[in-house]
């Protein structure tokens, strides 16, 4: 560990990979904060873009976090529905990731009151929920994943939503 460093983190391979970029731009980071901050600076938050998420889970939140700033993406966690559209209606939202699992949310009420155009729609519930998943489905949302797939694939969703903005802001 570098001398200078001030914070550790647990690393996944992805995070790995990006810091490795970064040391190899001369950028000297070894910890990453909130909002994208690196030893102070903020990397990759050239633009005020930020992804949704709608849930409850606070545990996985964290998890989300660490990803959409690796994306270069700020994110809005809200757990009241009026709250996500109202956020998900600005034209700087590039995402928004819905936990089907939310108490009290049905998809197809989740996306009634969204703007046109709007920022891809991600829904993620539990595998053994298949009825919840194809209520989602069939309401119309972009994308609906298992929570693995969802997992597995959430770095991926958010990189591509970040360039999907930033092309749309040209």
């Amino acid at each position: 560990m570098r001398s200078d460093c001030h914070a550790a983190v647990v690393l996944s391979a992805d995070q790995a990979a990006w810091l490795g970029l970064l040391e190899s731009q001369n950028v000297g980071c070894t910890a990453i904060g909130r909002r994208g901050q690196i030893n102070g600076s903020k990397i990759g938050m050239d633009t005020a873009a930020y992804a949704v998420l709608f849930s409850t889970d606070l545990m996985f939140e964290s998890r989300v976090v660490g990803a959409a700033q690796l994306a270069g993406l700020e994110l809005r966690q809200v757990s009241q529905l009026d709250d996500c559209v109202e956020l998900v209606n600005q034209p700087e939202c590039a995402l928004l990731l819905f936990d089907l699992e939310t108490p009290s949310t049905d998809p197809e009420s989740a996306i009634a009151g969204l703007r046109t155009p709007r920022p891809p729609l991600v829904a993620y519930g539990p595998h053994v929920r298949s009825e919840l998943l194809q209520s989602a489905t069939t309401a119309g949302w972009d994308r609906v994943l298992p929570r693995s797939q969802f997992v597995t694939e959430l770095n991926v969703i958010l990189r591509s939503a970040q360039q999907s903005f930033l092309q749309r802001q040209r």
